[in-house]
C-alpha cells in the first residue's frame, strides 16, 4: 500500500492553521510554528488561541517549532508565512527539502525591496520545484481596507472605494502583464469583498483601529497578527510609479499606513476625485 502524502505547512497564522486543519482531515499534516508555545498548544491542546480562539483543531494535526525537521518531512510544502518572511524562511531549509517536492503558496502581498510576488520568491529560493498558488476570499486581503467602518461613512462611499480599488488593482496588474479578466474572479474581487466586509478581516480591523485614532504601531500591536496591507501598500505604490499607473486609493492607503496622513484626510482626498466616465476609470 502506498505511503500517505505528508503535507507540511509553514506558518501558524490563521490562514496557515486553517489550511493545515483542512489538510489534516485527509492526510498526515505537520504545521510549523515559529513560536514554541503556539506549536506546543496546537500539538497538545489542539487549539491555536492566538489566531483562531477556542476553535478545535483536528486531533491528527501535528505541530513543531523545528523548521528543518518540518521541511525534511514534506511531500508537499505549503508556505503560509508573511510575504516579508518567505525568503528568509526558505533560505534556512533549501538543503532540507527533497528535490521536486511541489510548493504551494498561501501568501499575499509583495516582498518589500524586490517587489516580487511570493510565488516568484519561492521559485528563486527553490529552483526546480513546481510552484502553485492557493488564493481567494480568505479574510487575509492585500491592499484594500475597511477604514470606512471606523469613520462611519455611508454605503455609497464604501461602494466607491471598493469598485475603484478593484479598478486600480486591475490597471496595475494589466500593466505588469496580467490578464485583466482574472481580477473579476475569486482572487481579485472575491478577496477584496471579503477583506472589506468581514469583521474577521485583519486588514479591516487594523484600519478601523486607525480610524479610531490609534497610530499604525498601536493598531498592529493591538491586532497581534500580520495584516499584509500594512507592508504591501507602500510597495504597490513603488510599482505604480514604475509602471506609470494612477492609483489614488492605494496612494491614500499607503500614506495612512506610513503615518503621512490620517484616515479622515484620506477620505477627504478620495471624495475630491472627479466622477468622470466609468469606462475611463476602469
Amino acid at each position: 500500500m502506498a505511503r500517505a502524502v505528508r503535507v507540511v505547512v509553514l506558518g501558524s497564522g490563521s490562514w496557515g492553521t486553517t489550511i493545515a486543519s483542512l489538510s489534516a482531515r485527509n492526510t498526515p499534516t505537520t504545521l510549523w510554528a515559529r513560536n514554541d508555545d503556539i506549536a506546543r498548544e496546537i500539538d497538545t491542546e489542539h487549539r491555536n488561541r492566538r489566531y483562531l480562539g477556542e476553535r478545535p483543531l483536528p486531533q491528527g494535526l501535528r505541530a513543531t517549532s523545528d523548521l528543518e525537521e518540518a521541511a525534511r518531512e514534506a511531500d508537499v510544502l505549503v508556505v503560509g508565512v508573511p510575504s516579508h518572511a518567505v525568503r528568509k524562511t526558505l533560505e534556512q531549509v533549501v538543503d532540507e527539502i527533497r528535490a521536486w517536492v511541489p510548493v504551494v503558496s498561501l501568501v499575499e502581498g509583495l516582498e518589500p525591496g524586490t517587489r516580487l510576488r511570493p510565488t516568484e520568491v519561492i521559485a528563486e529560493c527553490l529552483p526546480g520545484h513546481p510552484v502553485g498558488l492557493l488564493a481567494g476570499p480568505n479574510i487575509a486581503g492585500e491592499i484594500a481596507d475597511g477604514m470606512a467602518e471606523g469613520l462611519s461613512v455611508g454605503d455609497n462611499t464604501r461602494a466607491m472605494v471598493l469598485s475603484r480599488g478593484l479598478a486600480e488593482m486591475t490597471r496595475l496588474g494589466e500593466a505588469m502583464g496580467a490578464d485583466p479578466r482574472t481580477f473579476a474572479g475569486l482572487t481579485g474581487m472575491g478577496d477584496l469583498i471579503a477583506t472589506c466586509t468581514s469583521p474577521s478581516s485583519r486588514n479591516r480591523r487594523v484600519d478601523e483601529a486607525l480610524a479610531r485614532g490609534l497610530s499604525i504601531d498601536e493598531a498592529v500591536e493591538a491586532l497581534g497578527q500580520v495584516a499584509e496591507g500594512v507592508k504591501t501598500a507602500p510597495t504597490v505604490m513603488e510599482l505604480a510609479r514604475e509602471y506609470g499607473v494612477e492609483m489614488p486609493i492605494a496612494a491614500e492607503v499607503a500614506a495612512v499606513v506610513t503615518g503621512k496622513s490620517t484616515p479622515r484626510d484620506a477620505y477627504r482626498g478620495l471624495l475630491q476625485v472627479p466622477p468622470g466616465d466609468e469606462k475611463d476609470i476602469v
